[in-house]
């Protein structure tokens, strides 16, 4: 199984507007990364061949504080990226910072 950073660096973004795609991929992110709803709680996002799976996706962007207004898919994707990326670095107590200036470093 990938990792998450594995799973960002083979995946490409151009394939996200495909809509099992993207069902999976929310699903995925949510029970690996995100984890905002409990677990008994995401039965509605996992149900991806439901008709009423585009409501539970709606309310879960909503839940998570990101707003869709004038984005387009590829832009909502992004915002759910960031959050895990976000959250995979808080989960193991590490800062981004630390990775973006490494290069700077005298050691």
């Amino acid at each position: 199984m990938f990792n998450f950073f594995e799973w960002l660096a083979v995946y490409n973004l151009t394939y996200i507007l495909d809509d099992s795609t993207l069902r999976n991929m929310v699903v995925w992110l949510e029970d690996q990364q995100i984890r905002h709803y409990k677990v008994e709680e995401r039965d509605k996002l996992r149900n991806v061949k439901s008709p009423d799976w585009p409501n539970a996706y709606s309310q879960y962007l909503e839940d998570l504080g990101i707003s869709v207004d004038g984005l387009n898919p590829t832009e909502i994707v992004d915002s759910l990226l960031t959050v895990a990326i976000r959250l995979e670095y808080g989960d193991n107590g590490m800062c981004i910072c630390k990775y973006a200036y490494r290069g700077f470093s005298k050691a």
